[in-house]
């Protein structure tokens, strides 16, 4: 629980005391003078209201002292079950910007994508690694096991030209089967399918 809700039930429970004893009080340093009614009145009514606020829902206590973008650290970026789940559609249709890599691969492929994924992310890339079984697409986009196939929009070119030529000096021996294919309809700008 945040600081604040305790801070906020000790001031509460201080301005209760206030209004019920009305002032005229003195602790060490600290010196409340004696108030009228309607001052008296007001410091119970928040006193109040800070207490039930505390005790009946902290959340927006949590939501306004939370932060909105904690700290990611992914240890393990992708774990494939039994089952792998498809990926949420939110993956699906992020649209990353062009420095961006969106990895998607097929159960049998999990390991070079795990491998392509930390090689990006040291040249500077934000790459994430999903797994698929590719049901989305139809036969005759699908590809045979063992492609790879890079899937670009026109915007991110450049880079799909750069990140190719990386992809077949570092991975030369894995990329025998690289198809490159310009789809100004792809979910993302910049992906990498592994079949």
């Amino acid at each position: 629980m945040p600081p604040i809700i305790y801070l906020t039930f000790i001031v509460g429970l201080a301005l209760i005391v206030v209004g019920v004893l009305g002032g005229g009080l003195e602790i060490k340093e600290v010196k409340i003078p004696v108030l009228p009614t309607i001052p008296r009145a007001l410091s119970f009514a928040v006193g109040c209201v800070s207490i039930a606020l505390c005790l009946l829902d902290p959340e927006p206590f949590k939501r306004i002292f939370s932060d909105p973008n904690p700290p990611h650290v992914d240890l393990n970026p992708v774990s494939t079950p039994q089952n792998p789940p498809e990926p949420t559609p939110e993956k699906r249709t992020h649209n990353p910007s062009p420095q961006s890599v969106i990895i998607i691969f097929a159960a049998n492929q999990r390991d070079l994508a795990l491998e392509v994924q930390k090689y990006l992310v040291g040249e500077g890339y934000a790459a994430s690694a999903i797994y698929s079984d590719f049901s989305e697409l139809k036969d005759d986009n699908r590809e045979k096991a063992g492609t790879i196939r890079i899937v670009y929009k026109d915007v991110s070119q450049n880079i799909e030209q750069k990140l190719t030529k990386e992809l077949k000096q570092k991975f030369s021996s894995e990329m025998v089967r690289l198809v490159e294919s310009l789809n100004e309809n792809a979910s993302s700008d910049l992906q990498i399918q592994f079949f």
